[in-house]
């Protein structure tokens, strides 16, 4: 299972938001379960006065609306005031 999540940081001038990849895969062999799970970086998106934009890691620019669709939750978080 791969899904992305949003977390908000809060800056003096602007508002970053990084959105991460979590990876869970889980097996059964015999009588015991094993859980692994990976986070990673996907995605930056900042928020300013300036403007709202949004990079992944190799600093490219992604579509805020593909990135709205994929973590709703960053709708709001974008929306709401920075601040300062």
């Amino acid at each position: 299972m791969n899904r992305l999540r949003a977390r908000e940081i809060g800056l003096e001038a602007a508002k970053l938001i990084v959105i991460e990849s979590i990876e869970t895969q889980t097996c059964r062999t015999g009588s015991r379960g094993f859980v692994y799970g990976s986070l990673e970086p996907f995605a930056i998106v900042t928020c300013s006065p300036n403007g709202t934009r949004a990079i992944d890691m190799e600093a490219n620019p992604i579509s805020l609306a593909e990135l709205t669709r994929a973590v709703p939750e960053i709708i709001e978080m974008i929306s709401a005031p920075t601040d300062d």
